[in-house]
């Protein structure tokens, strides 16, 4: 059994949780979730599992990472330019200045 990326526990009917997590909240919160379960494993790592802590923190970092990247790539093929400093208190605030689905 795979305790990182895929473990048995979190998909139902054919649905992982994380998906169900996701479509439940708005792009700004999903981040949020996620940047949570990093800072939540990261603390406990020393305590509790120790690599395997580390190794799900990583996996949610590497999501959060994907979501922003997914969120940044129409802009950038719509002629905006990114900047790299930037961070996502200003990402947050541009999309509450652009359509949402």
């Amino acid at each position: 059994m795979d305790q990182v990326n895929h473990p048995c526990h979190y998909t139902t009917g054919g649905v992982e949780c994380i998906e169900a997590i996701k479509a439940s909240m708005t792009p700004p919160e999903f981040e949020g979730y996620l940047k949570g379960n990093c800072l939540k494993y990261l603390w406990r790592y020393r305590n509790k599992d120790g690599v395997v802590s580390l190794q799900k923190c990583e996996w949610y970092l590497s999501r959060l990472i994907e979501e922003l990247q997914e969120r940044e790539a129409p802009r950038a093929s719509k002629g905006m330019a990114t900047r790299q400093n930037e961070g996502v208190r200003q990402i947050e605030t541009d999309d509450c200045n652009s359509e949402q689905p």
